[in-house]
């Protein structure tokens, strides 16, 4: 389940991890006059789909005119057909240095995977392609853990800014935290910034495995938004009947049997369940099958 940048940095909210001043809203009648917020001010759409700021849907405001403007400006924008409806409106931030980094699960070494870059702010599969040794991979056990020696024999071979080595461990760790704690598939964030006020997370792109709900209340509160963003790509595809699937749990035992049989092996991924689960509707429906997103939950 990915989640928009405003429900990432809600997340960032519970850990502690700093990360600009901002609101949220779905229209301009939502926007307090008093909302306590000092210019510039970054207006985002909030879409899941990259190059928001060349398709425009990203802009500084510097007074409450441009911030009226570039609200009307951006809300409606369809951004590689996502259609945007909502905003995230933050303090901007004096950025000195811009670095990359992400936690994520390499299935092939059954352990958790550290990226680190001081190159942020830019494509990192770029770098990972024009600079690979810029890119400095870390491998955590999860039994394990990761702790401040680990964070800091990484921060030097990533060679960041050692004068902010202390902000930097802090908050890598708690993004650490973020990630295990809450069963995620992935947590980046680009740019994770040095700034006038010191480390900042001044983007958000989280992912949570859906197959750990039974331990978190809290996601269902991120799945009402999914199910909306689900419909608004059906809404913008010509002639496209989807199929929403939220199967009985107790009818999943039974499902995973069935495609165990089918796969005469073990299986490693749950997203071998919603391909199947399309495969089967394809069949029955007589239907043409769009296979979009990197997640289980994101087949349509």
């Amino acid at each position: 389940m990915n989640l928009f940048e405003y429900q990432g940095k809600e997340l960032y909210k519970k850990f502690s991890i700093p990360t600009p001043k901002s609101t949220f809203i779905k229209s301009k009648s939502e926007l307090q006059s008093d909302h306590g917020l000092s210019y510039p001010l970054v207006v985002k759409a909030q879409v899941q789909v990259g190059g928001r700021g060349k398709a425009g849907g990203i802009k500084v405001a510097n007074n409450d005119a441009e911030l009226d403007q570039f609200i009307d400006d951006i809300l409606g924008m369809d951004i590689k057909g996502h259609l945007v409806e909502s905003l995230l409106i933050e303090e901007a931030s004096e950025i000195i240095s811009e670095y990359y980094i992400s936690f994520t699960l390499d299935r092939s070494e059954k352990k958790y995977l550290m990226m680190l870059s001081s190159k942020g702010g830019m494509d990192i599969e770029e770098v990972a392609e024009n600079s690979p040794d810029d890119l400095i991979k870390h491998y955590i056990s999860p039994s394990v853990g990761l702790d401040d020696s680990d964070i800091e024999h990484a921060i030097t071979n990533a060679k960041l800014d050692f004068a902010y080595k202390d902000q930097l461990i802090e908050i890598i760790s708690k993004l650490y935290s973020l990630f295990a704690d809450n069963d995620c598939d992935l947590v980046e964030v680009n740019p994770l910034a040095i700034t006038s006020k010191g480390v900042s997370a001044l983007d958000s792109k989280v992912s949570l495995d859906v197959n750990a709900e039974y331990r978190h209340e809290e996601f269902k509160e991120f799945e009402k938004d999914e199910g909306v963003y689900n419909d608004e790509i059906l809404n913008n595809c010509n002639n496209l009947k989807g199929y929403n699937v939220w199967p009985e749990k107790y009818k999943i035992l039974d499902f995973i049997e069935k495609v165990v049989f089918h796969q005469e092996e073990p299986f490693g991924s749950s997203s071998i369940l919603a391909q199947w689960k399309v495969m089967e509707i394809a069949k029955d429906k007589n239907v043409t099958v769009l296979l979009d997103g990197q997640g289980a939950d994101e087949y349509l």
